[in-house]
């Protein structure tokens, strides 16, 4: 079975009406029911008491000439009234004088004289007791039992007309409440609604419910609280767009969220100046490096230039090598038939050896001149001179001593 808590709302405050408004009307009914028992016994003790004051004023005289007869015949006027069943009349000595009876088995026992005047309830009858004095003196004592039946049939009347107007009450309670209820499950519902819709992060929420009441000040915070989290999904979409710019007021000293949004951000800058220096120095290095390759670059340039002068150089010395080759083959030919004429000119070149001895000679000597002169640093410079000038005419001395010798 459902608890009576897992009801919602609505099924709360419909059967929260109803059963105030039935309980409330039961109550009434019952305060009414007995208040009118109550009264109604008061007015038949009253009615019976008149009519035994009638009866007494009646009889008086018939009890105190002992005229049962009369007295009887006053006792048989109470047959007009359906709800009488009984009455006696009892002389002072207890003694039974007259009686009246609807039956036999309703007359009544003379013990009745002894519960006193006034009327006397019991579940199914009330008993009327009246005192018959004569100038103060006690003659007699009348006793009237009335039935109950009208009171029974009131009753039943009014707990009828009780469970009537409780059944139009309820039926009246089921309509007011089903229009209340919805004056209040309805906001509530929408907030409900709302706030689920919030739980899974959909903050694209209008609440309209512009009530004064409790659910009005509930309605109002919840837009307070959309529109923050709004404001803080706004700053999260600009943090995401790099814009660190973004302030955050919290609400409070204890809006956990506000701070730790704040605290975010001002993390985030301090990370963000932190990388930005470290990125400076990271150019500045970088730079560093770009200059140092653009110098290897140039180094590398030119090395590759000077491997190109020299494989130039090696193909043109390649072209030299084998024209020379080929000059070489011709000069073999040429050679073998001009030994005759290299041995006649061999004493042309011996005679060059020997000025060349002696031009080595004087090499020597002046060797040993530069020697002496070494000692003075200034002239230095003009030896050199002197000295590969007299190399390179040596060398051309004999270089064209060595044509000549291939002429010859």
């Amino acid at each position: 079975m459902k608890n009576v808590r897992d009801f919602s709302i609505r099924t709360k405050l419909s059967l929260m009406i109803i059963l105030t408004s039935v309980i409330t009307m039961l109550i009434a009914c019952f305060i009414l029911t007995i208040s009118d028992r109550s009264q109604s016994r008061e007015r038949l003790a009253k009615d019976l008491n008149n009519l035994a004051d009638i009866i007494v004023a009646n009889s008086t005289s018939a009890v105190s000439f002992d005229d049962e007869k009369a007295a009887r015949e006053a006792l048989t006027s109470l047959g007009a009234y359906e709800q009488i069943s009984g009455a006696l009349i009892l002389k002072s000595d207890g003694k039974p004088f007259a009686s009246y009876g609807r039956k036999q088995a309703e007359q009544l026992p003379a013990t009745l004289a002894t519960q006193g005047s006034g009327c006397h309830f019991q579940d199914d009858w009330v008993d009327c007791v009246q005192e018959m004095r004569v100038d103060g003196k006690l003659i007699g004592t009348l006793v009237i039992r009335s039935d109950l039946r009208l009171l029974a049939e009131r009753l039943r009347w009014f707990m009828t007309i009780s469970a009537l107007i409780v059944l139009l009450t309820s039926i009246l309670a089921v309509i007011i409440g089903e229009y209340l209820q919805r004056m209040i499950s309805r906001p509530i519902g929408e907030i409900s609604r709302i706030a689920e819709a919030v739980a899974v992060g959909d903050i694209l929420q209008d609440i309209r419910l512009t009530q004064a009441d409790e659910i009005g000040k509930l309605a109002e915070s919840f837009r307070k609280i959309i529109s923050y989290m709004k404001h803080l999904a706004s700053a999260s979409e600009r943090i995401a767009a790099n814009d660190l710019t973004v302030r955050i007021e919290p609400k409070s000293e204890r809006d956990l969220l506000g701070n730790s949004f704040r605290t975010m951000l001002a993390n985030l800058n301090s990370m963000i100046r932190q990388l930005a220096e470290n990125a400076n120095q990271l150019v500045e290095v970088a730079s560093q490096i770009a200059s140092s390759s653009e110098e290897m670059s140039k180094g590398a340039k030119e090395q590759a230039d000077q491997i190109n002068q020299v494989s130039s150089a090696v193909e043109e010395m390649t072209a030299v090598i084998q024209e020379s080759s080929q000059n070489a083959s011709a000069a073999a030919q040429v050679a073998s038939g001009s030994c005759d004429t290299a041995t006649s000119g061999g004493q042309v070149v011996s005679d060059t050896i020997h000025g060349m001895q002696r031009i080595a000679q004087v090499v020597r000597d002046s060797s040993e001149s530069i020697a002496q002169l070494a000692k003075s640093a200034d002239q230095i410079g003009e030896i050199s001179s002197v000295i590969d000038d007299i190399a390179d005419q040596t060398n051309l001395l004999a270089l064209n001593a060595a044509i000549e010798a291939a002429r010859a």
